[in-house]
């Protein structure tokens, strides 16, 4: 009754159920735990109006303690809440107080940061512009110091002609080399030069002059007259109608041809000078030019190569100016002295050693010159401004030169170079330290460490606040348990009223809310219901009545998927369940989820929908016909009889129920009969059809699209409903009309075109061997390389396809006498492990094999697939089939884990394969001959055993010698077209050397002649060398000798096993391949070319072919060791079709005999409609 009180008048309670075989106690009678189990009571929620107040005492069997705990519990809840109610003032203040704490520490932090940061800056800015100072007044004294030293010399020159009375331009300096030397010292000039005025009419006597006066140059030729350099380097006499001004003295002495040569247009800015009165700086231009007349000096000041140089103007004048400093009337220039100066010279020992991170950039005329100074040394940078923009603002700026009026010289068309000098970052780090982080992180920590008090203070007051509410809890339950609610309430000032029609509100948007919660799940994830009971939350749920749900399965899939690899088994999943989602999110269908190989989707939800039915059609349509174009291309990458895969769709229109299932991982579920239907109505569909319910045919008639729908023509049976009515869906365009029927509107007769199916299965098997040919060619790169390097795999591919092209029916082809039979061996040798190959050995994905390598291959395959016979079992898919199962052998063979901290782990794990395989998995040469063994195994296989064939072609068998005749002919027919010189490069990417030509014919023979299980020759030889190698009374021999022979087991075993393959894969399989056997057999019979009929001995016949054959090869399987998990596959796979066989193969032959005679097939019609796949279709709505 106390309870009832608490919870309001809700209609569910647990209560105690007493069985009639219990005892039931007395009401006053305290009933224990151990009595409820004794006594036969257990619990069952009724609803609380049948309780009466006799039973009332049995609502709870917890004891008194437990009752007062939980009482203390709720009590101390409401204390809580009154306490956080009258200190909410305390609680305000206290967030003010911890703000105001934050905000302050903050600002500290941060202004502590800053102050330093700026000091930092400061100090930066500071011995920066000491710096720039520096560089730009030593840049200007260097400038000045220049132009002294040739005014300097000038004058020198010029007094010299005056004390000597020489008319100029017939004046020569003695010892000018010397005193240009000096002056090159000085200014760290690459060279100097005099170049003389020569008027037009003083040509002729200046070359005389100069051809007298020639003595100063030594042994350097002269050209004997003023001169110009063609284009193509030779010399002109040429010189136009002057005036002149030739190359004259120089220091050094140059090395080749240049005095004489007029230099007057060469040197525009020297005119300018004249007219100036002034000297100049020239444009900055390269140096490198000037080391074809000059010696290369070991001084980097006078280096030709590297940094710019600019050539300085000197002015030489015939008089000097008078003491006055008025220039006579008489003064005019009669020469220029000439200097090429390296600019970058002039920045070096500027700063001291350790100061770094400064440019300089140089504006010479709009040309941008940048140096960076690194000490004491300026490091030319290139060409172009190149200092940081951010340090804009911190330019210093000078002229380089010392000129009496610049703006004269500029108007001139003079260059005036102007120096430049930025700071860099490096400058700048050089000032910024770890100063202001530390201090603002001491700053941090006591301001965190103030909070952090605070918060312990804070934390204290609570738990004290906490005990004084536990004490009160305690007082508080002394006064329930004396006075009852109503009145404890008015006793603690706690009375509550209860809002009625808030609670009618709530109730009435109850419903309406779970609704909304499912779509929210469904998009994010999240439940935000309320709890019930305090622990869990509300379940969410919802019942939708109009909806359309579809079940697609993929027909065929277990059997399909028992013969492959579980990596193809997921891609096809992976690829198919992709493509249906896509189209689901286009076409606003809901995906439920996927169990197995079946797809579930909804529409109607978790928004309702009128057109549901309509929606889930187009769906529906939309899948069938990817479904089909999906097969079609994996086929070429998943193998045969995935073209052949076709979906089972069933479709119907109801309510369900459907919510999240909660728990451990939540999930969203349908539920309801509308489920079971639909699973119904998929699993008695046909392939390649959708097959729906009469409700949702309804649904699709009233929504005007009756010519979507056909009625089907049989009843269908469904569990739990008996007989009922369904249709068919066909959605394509078409006018309205009345519902179809299935005569009037049957699937077109399309069967698949086998052309197009051989040609997807040729494509299959390039794309097969092409991997096995990187495999190939990685490998032996790796052996024949000399480091891991290596270049383009197309072009090693080619390279070695000329290189080693030899005639290769030298090596394939048989000697005059012999058959392939004399050529079996009781071992096959294989390569010894190469680790160093191993190592080196490049991804075989990374290999390019050449277009002419991929043509010849999948012309060969082409050409291989015509050679088969349209046999019913004997044939090119069959091949395939076998190939298939080779494949998987091969992926499937294993090897022992490798420990992961191993050294060189590639090597050792590829070592480790190479022991516990025998060397198969190391040698991809036999991994290509065994799998090329399979696909040529039965190639011109004519039907027949090989004991009729022998009768038929006595001349065919006379050449083999009546043994393993179709054998020997499908390995010699194959290997004379390889051998064919159309297939050169495909046959030296096979096989590169002698060796391998050897050893790939050596395995061909060994692996076909292997799948000749009637000959009793090659029977005794295999199990002998089985007794030899496995058994426990096997002979010691050499380890080696021991591996090849085990290696040659397996191989021999895998052809075997694949050859027979369907009969240890999965009932469906194995039945296809046995009727498709059967056919051929009876063909033979009927065609007079078999005694026997196969009716009579078909049945008994399989049995001793399990019992005496497949069963004891798949258990040699699994005796070798190599083949993991698949040896235990094949045999139970083995042992589970003798069974099926022994309890169904009567009535399965009596089922493939009519299926003859009929013209029919028992087996699963994997051919599907193929005529509708017209484009899914938007209609409106």
């Amino acid at each position: 009754s106390k309870r009832r009180d608490r919870t309001k008048g809700k209609s569910i309670e647990p209560i105690v159920r007493i069985s009639s075989q219990a005892k039931r106690p007395e009401p006053s009678q305290k009933i224990e735990p151990t009595m409820v189990k004794d006594s036969g009571i257990d619990f069952e929620l009724k609803d609380e109006a049948s309780i009466d107040d006799d039973n009332s005492s049995f609502g709870s069997i917890d004891d008194e303690e437990s009752i007062t705990s939980q009482s203390s519990r709720d009590e101390l809840k409401e204390i809580q809440r009154l306490m956080r109610k009258e200190t909410k003032g305390v609680s305000v203040w206290r967030m003010v107080v911890l703000v105001a704490m934050l905000i302050i520490s903050v600002v500290a932090t941060v202004a502590t940061h800053r102050f330093l940061e700026e000091e930092e800056k400061s100090d930066f800015e500071g011995a920066y512009e000491q710096y720039a100072t520096t560089i730009i007044e030593s840049s200007s004294f260097n400038a000045r110091f220049i132009q002294d030293s040739y005014q300097t010399f000038g004058d020198y020159i010029t007094s010299y002609a005056l004390d000597e009375g020489l008319d100029w331009p017939y004046v020569t300096v003695p010892n000018f080399w010397k005193h240009g030397e000096n002056v090159r010292l000085q200014t760290s000039s690459i060279a100097t030069a005099l170049f003389p005025e020569v008027a037009p009419e003083q040509l002729q006597s200046w070359n005389n002059y100069s051809s007298y006066n020639k003595d100063w140059l030594g042994e350097v030729p002269l050209v004997p007259f003023i001169f110009n350099y063609t284009e193509d380097g030779s010399i002109s006499n040429e010189v136009g109608p002057g005036p002149y001004r030739p190359f004259w003295q120089t220091s050094p002495l140059p090395i080749a041809p240049i005095v004489n040569l007029d230099a007057y247009h060469r040197l525009p800015e020297a005119s300018v000078a004249g007219e100036l009165g002034q000297a100049l700086f020239g444009p900055l231009q390269s140096s490198s030019g000037m080391a074809r007349f000059f010696p290369q000096s070991d001084d980097a000041a006078t280096s030709y190569e590297g940094e710019p140089y600019s050539t300085y103007f000197q002015p030489i004048f015939n008089v000097f100016d008078d003491a006055d400093g008025t220039p006579p009337p008489s003064k005019k220039q009669v020469a220029i002295l000439s200097g090429a100066i390296r600019v970058g010279i002039y920045f070096n020992n500027l700063l001291p050693q350790g100061v770094e991170g400064i440019n300089v950039v140089m504006d010479a005329c709009e040309q941008y010159f940048t140096w960076e100074i690194q000490g004491s040394q300026a490091v030319f940078l290139g060409q172009d401004d190149q200092h940081d923009s951010k340090y804009e603002k911190y330019r210093f700026e000078s002229t380089f030169g010392n000129y009496d009026d610049t703006q004269r010289v500029q108007d001139a068309g003079a260059c005036v170079f102007t120096v430049n000098v930025y700071p860099t970052q490096t400058l700048e780090d050089e000032y910024r330290t770890a100063t202001p982080a530390i201090a603002t992180a001491l700053v941090a920590v006591v301001f965190a460490f103030m909070i952090a008090s605070f918060f312990a203070y804070d934390a204290y007051q609570r738990r004290r606040s906490e005990k004084v509410m536990a004490n009160a809890a305690r007082s508080n339950a002394v006064v329930t348990s004396l006075f009852p609610d109503m009145f404890r309430d008015k006793i603690l000032g706690n009375e509550s009223s209860t809002d009625e029609g808030s609670t009618k509100m709530k109730k009435k948007t109850y419903y309406a809310s779970d609704n909304r919660r499912i779509q929210d799940f469904l998009k994010t994830g999240d439940d935000d219901g309320e709890a019930v009971g305090g622990h869990h939350k509300k379940p969410m749920a919802d019942l939708f009545l109009e909806t359309t749900v579809i079940f697609a399965d993929v027909v065929g899939f277990t059997a399909w998927s028992s013969v492959r690899e579980p990596s193809q088994v997921f891609t096809l999943l992976e690829s198919l369940y992709a493509k249906f989602d896509e189209i689901a999110k286009r076409n606003r269908i809901f995906k439920v989820e996927t169990v197995g190989d079946c797809y579930v989707a909804v529409s109607g939800l978790p928004q309702p929908r009128q057109d549901h039915a309509i929606l889930m059609a187009r769906f529906a349509h939309a899948i069938r016909i990817a479904a089909n174009r999906l097969m079609k291309n994996l086929e070429v990458t998943l193998g045969p009889d995935t073209g052949d895969l076709q979906i089972r769709i069933g479709l119907h229109s109801g309510p369900v129920t459907a919510g999240v299932l909660r728990g451990e991982r939540a999930r969203f579920q349908l539920f309801g009969d509308t489920m079971n239907t639909t699973a119904r109505l998929e699993s008695t569909g046909q392939a390649n059809k959708i097959h729906i319910s009469k409700e949702t045919a309804e649904a699709l008639i009233a929504q005007n699209k009756q010519h979507w729908v056909v009625k089907r023509s049989d009843a269908v049976e469904i569990k739990g409903k008996g007989t009922v009515e369904t249709y068919w869906l066909n959605v394509k365009p078409g006018a309205h009309g009345s519902v179809g029927t299935a005569a009037s509107q049957e699937r077109p007769d399309i069967s698949a075109d086998g052309d197009l199916k051989k040609e997807r299965l040729i494509d299959w098997q390039v794309d097969v061997f092409t991997n096995l040919l990187k495999q190939i060619v990685s490998l032996r790169e790796a052996k024949n390389s000399k480091s891991p390097k290596r270049n383009s795999s197309t072009d090693s591919l080619e390279t070695t396809t000329k290189a080693v092209s030899v005639d290769n029916s030298k090596h394939f082809a048989l000697e005059a006498g012999k058959t392939c039979l004399d050529e079996v061996k009781e071992i096959i040798e294989l390569p010894e492990f190469d680790a160093r190959a191993a190592r080196k050995q490049q991804n075989p994905e990374d290999v390019v094999l050449s277009s002419e390598v991929l043509s010849q291959l999948r012309d060969y395959i082409s050409c291989i697939a015509h050679m088969y016979r349209e046999n019913a079992f004997h044939n090119f898919e069959h091949a395939c089939h076998v190939s298939m199962s080779v494949k998987k052998l091969l992926s499937r063979i294993v090897a022992p884990d490798i420990e992961e901290d191993e050294s060189h782990i590639k090597e050792k794990a590829a070592a480790a394969a190479h022991d516990h395989t025998y060397g198969i998995t190391s040698d991809p040469l036999t991994q290509f001959a065994v799998v090329f063994s399979a696909l040529i195994h039965d190639v011109d296989h004519v039907g027949v055993p090989n004991t009729q064939l022998a009768e038929e072609n006595p001349s065919l068998a006379a050449t083999f010698h009546e043994k393993s005749v179709a054998e020997q002919n499908s390995i010699v027919l194959s290997l004379d077209l390889l051998m064919d010189g159309c297939y050169s490069a495909l046959q030296n990417t096979i096989c590169e050397s002698k060796e391998e030509k050897a050893r790939f014919r050596q395995l061909v023979f060994q692996t076909v002649l292997a799948t000749d299980i009637a000959d009793k020759d090659l029977k005794t030889l295999r199990n002998a060398r089985w007794e030899n190698a496995f058994s426990t009374e096997a002979v010691e021999e050499d380890p080696r000798a021991s591996v090849n022979r085990k290696a040659t087991i397996v191989i021999e075993h895998l052809i075997q096993a694949s050859d027979v393959s369907h009969t240890m894969q999965h009932w469906h399989v194995y039945r296809r391949w046995n009727e498709a056997f059967f056919r051929e057999c009876y063909k033979a019979h009927e065609d007079g070319r078999a005694e026997k009929h196969p009716v009579d001995f078909w049945y008994q016949g399989e049995i001793g072919f399990f019992d005496f054959y497949i069963i004891p090869l798949a258990k040699k399987l699994k005796e070798c060791g190599v083949f993991g998990k698949s040896s235990d596959e094949y045999l139970n796979y083995a042992m589970q079709n003798r069974k099926e066989w022994e309890e169904r193969g009567q009535e399965v032959v009596a089922e493939m005999l009519e299926a003859i005679q009929t013209g029919s097939s028992h087996v699963e019609d994997a051919v599907g409609d193929l005529a509708e796949t017209e484009p899914f279709e938007e209609e409106p709505v």
